[in-house]
C-alpha cells in the first residue's frame, strides 16, 4: 500500500469514527419547517394578518384565503408572498413587491413540522414557566414538554444556553404571555434557527408586549397571535388572527451552512483523493515507458 493509501484510508476510519461518535438524530429544523420556513411571518390559512406600525426584515406571506393589511407606516424589508386566493390591502411599504403563489405547501409543511416536533419524546417536562429560568443544552436534541403555559413578567427572562450543536424545541400545550421587559433569550452558540416554540392544538392565544424579545421560531398552526416587541427568528401562525403592532420589529433570521467535524474531516478526504488521482494520472507515461523498456 503507497503513502497516499494510507493516508485515504486513515481519514476514512476518521469519518467512520465522527459518524459514530455524532448525533445522527440532530433535528434539522429549518428542514422541517420545508415551504414555511422561508418567511419571517406566514399567515397560513384563513388567517388575518395585520401589520400596524411594524418593520418586518424579510419575506412575509399570506396563506390560502387569509388576508392581510399592511398599515402605514409598516414596512417589509422584503417580499410579500399571497396566494391567489388572498388578499393584500393598505398603504404599508412592500420593498420587494408582491408575487402572487400558492402557498398551500408551506402551509402542509408548517403543519406537518408541528406534528413531527409533538412526536418527539421530552428530554425535559414542565407544567408551566414563569419565573426567571435558565435551560442548559444537552448537546443535542432538548425536546421540553409543557403542559401549562409560558407566562414572563417584569425582568424575568427564558434563557436557553447551548452550543451550535443544540437544539431546543418547546412542545407546548397551553399558550404564551410575555409582559414588562421579560424575553427569551439565548446564550452559548445556540441561535435562532436551533429553537422552535410548538404550540400544539388550539387553544391559548400568544401574545407579547411593547419592551419583550423573543429568539427563536414562533409555530402556531392552530393559535392567535397578538404581538409587540422585537422578535429575532420567524412567526408562523394559523389561527383567526395574527397581529403584529405598536412598533413591532421581526428581524428574520438568515440561513448559514453549519460547519461540523464530519462536513470538515469529508473535505480533507476530499482533496486527498484529488491529489492521489492526480498524481496517479502523473505517473502513467512513466509506467508505459518503464514497460516498453522490456
Amino acid at each position: 500500500m503507497n503513502r497516499l493509501s494510507k493516508i485515504g484510508s486513515f481519514c476514512f476510519a476518521a469519518i467512520l469514527l465522527s459518524a459514530m461518535n455524532a448525533n445522527p438524530a440532530l433535528v434539522d429544523i429549518l428542514a422541517e419547517l420545508g415551504d414555511a420556513g422561508k418567511y419571517a411571518v406566514f399567515s397560513m390559512s384563513g388567517t388575518f394578518q395585520n401589520d400596524s406600525l411594524v418593520t418586518i426584515n424579510g419575506d412575509v406571506a399570506v396563506g390560502p384565503n387569509g388576508s392581510a393589511n399592511i398599515a402605514a407606516p409598516s414596512t417589509i424589508n422584503g417580499t410579500l408572498y399571497k396566494d391567489p386566493t388572498a388578499t393584500v390591502s393598505g398603504p404599508g411599504k412592500v420593498t420587494g413587491g408582491i408575487v402572487t403563489t400558492n402557498l398551500q405547501q408551506a402551509v402542509n409543511d408548517a403543519i406537518s413540522a408541528s406534528n413531527a416536533f409533538a412526536s418527539m419524546s421530552a428530554t425535559r417536562m414542565f407544567s408551566s414557566l414563569s419565573t426567571a429560568t435558565t435551560i442548559n443544552g444537552n448537546g443535542g436534541n432538548n425536546v421540553i414538554s409543557l403542559s401549562g403555559s409560558i407566562n414572563l413578567c417584569g425582568s424575568d427572562n427564558l434563557t436557553l444556553n447551548g452550543t451550535a450543536s443544540d437544539r431546543f424545541i418547546f412542545n407546548i400545550l397551553g399558550g404564551l404571555t410575555l409582559t414588562g421587559n421579560s424575553s427569551i433569550v439565548l446564550t452559548g452558540g445556540v441561535t435562532a434557527n436551533d429553537v422552535a416554540f410548538n404550540f400544539i392544538g388550539s387553544g391559548s392565544s400568544i401574545s407579547t408586549h411593547v419592551g419583550n424579545t423573543i429568539s427563536g421560531i414562533l409555530l402556531a398552526p392552530q393559535r392567535d397571535m397578538s404581538l409587540d416587541g422585537t422578535f429575532f427568528g420567524k412567526l408562523i401562525g394559523g389561527g383567526s388572527t395574527l397581529t403584529l403592532m405598536s412598533g413591532a420589529i421581526v428581524n428574520g433570521v438568515t440561513v448559514v451552512p453549519e460547519v461540523t467535524p464530519g462536513s470538515v474531516i469529508f473535505g480533507f478526504l476530499g482533496l486527498v483523493v484529488a491529489i492521489a488521482s492526480r498524481r496517479a494520472i502523473g505517473r502513467q507515461p512513466q509506467r508505459a515507458r518503464a514497460r516498453k523498456r522490456f
